[in-house]
């Protein structure tokens, strides 16, 4: 059930989609096809109605983006993980959509994102005034599915500045709280990292899309 003042107008979404896929043996994770969608279209249609607004974070320029969504890009060219792809997502809106104060991450590789991850992450911050709200299903923390602070920009950028590229310490150095969910029929957070989970993946499909 969604909260009773759910500001769905104030939280944007990024969909990051700058990894390298090296355990997927060269293949381009973000156009990777499962189940008739490429996962960047998958998580883009899971995304968008809990969001006022979604961009990609891609360092690929070829990349084909759907529905003319605009695509933001590392300031850096070294592929510094998704703590650099999250801040540079916080810079384009803050010049371009000023008024979100909420960003809400996943990867583009998170096939079966639930209907309720923005909301109940944006309930769990704001009850407990907690600047980063993350996801974790059964005993994983998944420091990348989470609903960050726009407030959090300058810090994130310190952080990253210090060298830190480990995105479990960046949330641990923002103060993250926790939001559980069940990981029964499926885990709504399982993400594809090699041909052996894309297989899986399509198995959780034949099942019954999951809801």
């Amino acid at each position: 059930m969604t909260p009773a003042g759910y500001p769905r107008h104030t939280i944007a979404g990024v969909v990051l989609a700058g990894g390298l896929s090296r355990r997927m043996q060269g293949l381009d994770k973000p156009s990777v096809v499962l189940g008739g969608q490429t996962l960047l279209d998958r998580a883009i249609e899971r995304m968008q109605p809990q969001c006022g607004g979604i961009i990609v974070s891609a360092n690929d320029p070829e990349l084909p983006v759907p529905r003319n969504l605009p695509v933001v890009r590392d300031a850096g060219p070294d592929h510094d993980g998704p703590a650099a792809g999250i801040l540079a997502a916080m810079d384009w809106l803050k010049q371009h959509s000023p008024h979100m104060q909420w960003l809400l991450s996943a990867p583009v590789d998170t096939p079966f994102l639930p209907p309720d991850f923005a909301c109940r992450l944006w309930e769990a911050a704001n009850g407990q005034h907690a600047p980063l709200a993350l996801a974790r299903s059964g005993n994983h923390v998944h420091h990348i599915c989470g609903l960050w602070q726009m407030s959090l920009r300058e810090k994130l950028r310190d952080i990253l500045k210090n060298g830190v590229r480990r995105v479990q310490t960046v949330t641990e150095q923002c103060n993250a709280i926790q939001v559980s969910w069940d990981t029964e029929p499926h885990d709504p957070f399982f993400n594809i990292n090699t041909r052996y989970d894309l297989d899986a993946a399509s198995a959780v499909l034949s099942r019954g899309e999951p809801e």
